[in-house]
């Protein structure tokens, strides 16, 4: 926050409290010398947008498939403007260290639940909680985040007419004046299951589940030889939203990991923080 105000260029607040009440009555100069350099930055990664690129990785990659997966990506970052969500996540983290991006689900056809992947910007830094026990620079093995909103209380009404709304004055941080923050809940859940291991179709051997397996052995008529048997850990996302008095809506997200990426700045680690 104290970054947020020192490089906010239409009004940056480089004195501190202790300094201002010291020099009341006495003239204050604020000299920037923040923005010009953020701009370099920010401009730079403008002219030469980021993007996603996927590469066949081994023998059994095909580079027809990867074209395809990278004009689905082109895709996806041309219909949600990732570009803007990329240039705000990269100002954020060249302001204040960090900054983010989402990755959701919005539904084009209702009426078949047909869904598209869009890529998010966050426009506030502080709004995004992640889990303190991620150590990869994409927060990839993250087991939970949050995500906060805020909402005037009549848009909160109109979109959930049932939903309590409460409001005290021990609550002030979490419920402002005329406003009620919301918040987002993604948690990992890791399951296990009983995985085959039988010689596929062309030749090579595949894991599947025992639900597969059965399937796969009705549709050819007979059963598969059985080479190996595993464990394996099956992921999935509960993702709810919720006021401070209940969760007003959830479901199963469909991912498997966290859909709260970091966009990192400098990272420096002082006695374990």
């Amino acid at each position: 926050r104290e970054d947020l105000r020192f490089s906010n260029p239409a009004c940056p607040e480089q004195w501190d409290d202790f300094a201002t009440k010291a020099r009341k009555g006495r003239p204050m100069l604020t000299l920037d010398r923040t923005n010009q350099f953020i701009s370099q930055i920010v401009n730079d990664a403008r002219q030469n947008k980021p993007s996603i690129q996927v590469l066949p990785a081994d023998s059994r990659a095909d580079i027809a498939v990867a074209n395809q997966l990278n004009g689905l990506i082109r895709h996806i970052e041309y219909t949600s403007r990732a570009g803007i969500a990329y240039d705000c996540a990269i100002e954020l983290s060249a302001r204040v260290g960090l900054g983010w991006l989402r990755v959701l689900p919005r539904v084009v056809r209702p009426e078949t639940n047909e869904q598209e992947i869009i890529i998010q910007r966050v426009h506030d830094p502080m709004s995004i909680c992640l889990d303190p026990n991620s150590l990869e620079p994409d927060g990839s093995d993250s087991m939970y985040g949050f995500a906060e909103t805020v909402m005037t209380e009549k848009a909160f009404e109109r979109k959930y007419p049932k939903a309590k709304k409460l409001s005290w004055e021990s609550d002030s941080e979490w419920f402002g004046q005329d406003c009620i923050r919301i918040a987002e809940y993604f948690k990992v859940v890791e399951t296990e299951e009983n995985r085959i291991t039988i010689d596929g179709p062309d030749g090579g051997r595949m894991a599947v589940s025992e639900d597969e397996y059965w399937a796969l052995a009705q549709q050819i008529g007979f059963k598969p030889d059985v080479q190996d048997q595993f464990l394996a850990k099956k992921r999935s996302v509960k993702w709810c939203k919720m006021t401070r008095a209940e969760i007003i809506e959830e479901t199963e997200f469909p991912a498997e990991w966290v859909p709260l990426i970091p966009v990192l700045g400098y990272e420096l680690w002082v006695e374990g923080k």
